[in-house]
């Protein structure tokens, strides 16, 4: 195969590491490296400094957080091109190996997470933190289909994101068990064995009950326990189990019947002993592991596996490729005695699992990482693509439902709880009811009509005895302003205005309607445009000539040849006022509205993507005429609005161009931003406050969902 050039990086714990993730790593990279031009370079994980080879470029220390967001930086200034995780929640630091997500929520390369644990059952804790790591990732690699439909059963992830790969094991013949045999001196002997770091989960003891209840009917049977006790182990309680499995041994009279290999082998040396070895005994304790490299090897070096029901082992030993036993030493005696009772059936099972293994060798486990990594080269370009929603389905309300109360929506979130010391405000009340309104025009089996009532009590309760309109609300219902801003009346002039023809509210509406109408303010930008778009929601050509007619004058008095803006800065909620001229135009068929229109969005999308990415201006600092411009901290208010402009552009024009644009912008709340984040949570429903410079604000308030569900509606029919 002829070598490509692709510059790869491993995150994983390595050799001199000893654990069963650092020899998968270390074999994996060794095998994809024959297809490739360059070395694959190593982030290498430990608690411990480690003499690593030189194409180690980094150690993440395991337990200081900093660390892994020092080892994101460093790639994200190098060449590398894609990231391959290991993930166990062992190797990491924090609760359950948090901290992996201090490096995945900071990197801006592609990532392709290899699970080393899927489990059907989770902590809270845990099950949030792999959420959050499936969503971080661009691709997920399983070892088993039974794996990738547990993930599908009990985590929030796309069936196309998820790869399953097998296990690699060993390219070995099948003919030379008793050669081999010879060469260790365990010739004339059914050689039984259990390889890996020892540790209590393994089922050592149950192993050798059993092989004592073979002794007298198969006294040339050798029971070979190989390999060291697992590092953590020693740490916490030195060689106890190692002196109890020894003490087990002697208590049975089996010292010429078992035999401990206390060595860390390397790969020749195990190989060899797995190609002596008749029967490969997993028995197991934990029913729970999803995995199992000892197993794989065994699979791939002919012998008969004898495995503990786990639903790895259900899976690779189906079709009598092994047997399956509950671990209890007297069972595992039974089949142990089946198995040496027929020569043949030994070597018709070994044939099966060795011939399954064919497709497991290292180097087609290689070449089929190289797939999957190959399918992430372009993730920045298009991978947000995939993670959009279908808008032909309704979006989902968790988020919203869940934070309204019978007086409105909370205003702000902690994460994606209510914040309630700053209680509520009309802003959002508005747009939740716009969102409301339109979501149920457009999917009728949604049921909102109770929160409606809610957005739309909420704007009328606004309105003080005295006829004072109010923004601001404690989580006791009083207001705590004077006044409501221009922006905010005018922001609820336009969503009364949507709700009014719905004949269940037209009378409340109505009355509503006019006392905010008559508090409008025309002084400003965005104030004229939130009211435009009310009046071309009402059909009302007068109002919406005067007030298109004071954007157009304000364009003309403001923009020169380089600034093609209605003011001398950029700001918030920008695409709003080309939204509204855009109405203008569909209601009175004035040119003028839809050229300034067009001529105004070239100039904001000019100052709005970098890098081939979708980036509003920043609310860090506002876009003043002749400075600089704030790249973060992007806003989703920004974002929906221009997918609602786009959204309207391709209803007036039918030009496919804005379709596609309206996409890409809504690609930001699924990574297609300048951090290639999820901004959009597919947990809680909820979106995040901003993007910022190390990544998003993870708080989830009211403006960021609301925007998003009239955005998301906005493909469906203009809002």
């Amino acid at each position: 195969m002829e070598k490509i050039d692709l510059k790869l990086a491993f995150l994983s714990t390595y050799p001199p590491s000893r654990c069963g993730i650092a020899t998968f790593a270390s074999s994996l990279i060794e095998n994809l490296e024959h297809y490739l031009n360059s070395q694959i370079k190593i982030i290498a994980v430990s608690d411990l400094k480690q003499a690593y080879p030189p194409q180690v470029i980094f150690e993440i220390n395991q337990n200081q957080k900093q660390s892994y967001f020092e080892a994101a930086k460093m790639i994200n200034t190098s060449s590398i091109e894609v990231v391959i995780l290991q993930h166990e929640y062992g190797i990491f630091g924090g609760e359950d190996g948090e901290y992996i997500l201090n490096f995945l929520e900071n990197i801006n390369k592609p990532i392709v997470t290899s699970l080393h644990s899927v489990l059907h059952v989770h902590s809270t804790h845990r099950k949030l933190l792999t959420q959050k790591i499936l969503n971080l990732s661009n691709s997920v690699v399983v070892m088993t289909k039974a794996a990738k439909k547990i993930l599908l059963e009990t985590m929030d992830i796309q069936a196309e994101k998820i790869f399953v790969v097998p296990h690699g094991v060993p390219n070995v013949r099948f003919d030379e068990k008793d050669k081999i045999k010879d060469f260790l001196g365990l010739d004339n002997k059914k050689v039984v064995s259990t390889f890996g770091l020892l540790n209590r989960g393994k089922g050592i003891e149950l192993a050798i009950s059993s092989v004592s209840e073979l002794v007298s009917t198969y006294p040339d049977i050798l029971y070979l326990i190989i390999g060291v006790t697992h590092p953590k182990i020693l740490e916490k309680e030195g060689e106890q189990y190692r002196r109890s499995l020894m003490r087990q041994v002697k208590e049975m009279k089996l010292t010429n019947n078992v035999r401990f290999i206390d060595s860390y082998l390397d790969y020749y040396d195990l190989v060899c002993y797995l190609k002596a070895t008749d029967v490969y005994l997993a028995p197991q304790l934990d029913l729970n592991q999803a995995f199992s490299g000892t197993i794989s090897y065994a699979l791939g070096c002919g012998c008969v596996v004898v495995s503990s029901p786990t639903s790895y082992a259900k899976e690779v030993l189906s079709d009598g490729r092994g047997v399956i036993v509950e671990p209890k030493s007297e069972k595992i005696s039974n089949e142990l005695k089946k198995i040496f009772t027929s020569e043949d059936s030994i070597k018709k099972t070994a044939l099966k699992s060795y011939r399954y293994a064919r497709s497991m060798t290292w180097h087609q486990v290689g070449l089929k990482y190289l797939d999957v990594i190959e399918k992430n080269l372009f993730i920045n370009n298009d991978g947000w693509a995939q993670r959009l929603p279908n808008f032909k389905s309704p979006p989902p309300l968790n988020h919203l439902l869940n934070n309204t109360t019978d007086f409105g929506l909370y205003q702000h979130m902690i994460g994606s709880t209510p914040n309630i010391e700053f209680g509520y405000s009309l802003d959002d009340q508005a747009r939740a009811l716009i969102a409301c309104h339109e979501l149920s025009y457009n999917f009728t089996d949604l049921k909102v009509e109770k929160y409606k009532k809610v957005y739309l009590s909420f704007l009328d309760n606004a309105i003080d005895n005295k006829g004072r309109i109010h923004n601001f609300f404690s989580d006791a219902q009083k207001y705590i302003d004077k006044n409501a801003s221009a922006d905010s009346i005018a922001r609820s002039f336009w969503a009364l205005s949507c709700c009014k023809e719905d004949s269940r509210y037209k009378i409340k509406t109505n009355k509503i309607l006019s006392i905010y109408q008559n508090k409008l303010n025309f002084d400003h930008v965005k104030p004229i445009s939130y009211s435009l778009l009310g009046y071309t929601n009402l059909k009302n050509k007068e109002m919406t000539i005067l007030l298109a007619d004071k954007l157009i004058e304000r364009f003309s008095q403001t923009s020169n040849k380089s600034w093609q803006w209605f003011e001398d800065e950029l700001t918030w909620a920008n695409a709003i006022v080309i939204l509204s001229l855009c109405k203008a135009y569909k209601l009175t068929k004035n040119s003028i509205y839809l050229s300034t229109a067009l001529k105004s969005l070239k100039f904001l999308e000019k100052h709005s993507i970098v890098s081939g990415y979708p980036a509003p201006i920043g609310q860090k600092k506002w876009y003043k005429r002749n400075k600089c411009r704030s790249l973060f901290d992007q806003q989703p208010i920004e974002v929906a609005d221009m997918v609602m402009l786009y959204n309207e552009l391709f209803y007036i024009t039918g030009e496919k161009k804005y379709k596609d644009k309206a996409f890409f912008w809504f690609g930001w709340y699924f990574g297609n931003n300048m951090n290639n984040v999820l901004i959009f949570d597919p947990i809680t429903k909820g979106v995040c406050d901003g993007l910022s410079k190390n990544g998003v604000n993870k708080n989830q308030g009211a403006e960021s969902i609301v925007t998003y569900l009239m955005a998301y509606s906005s493909f469906n029919k203009p809002i």
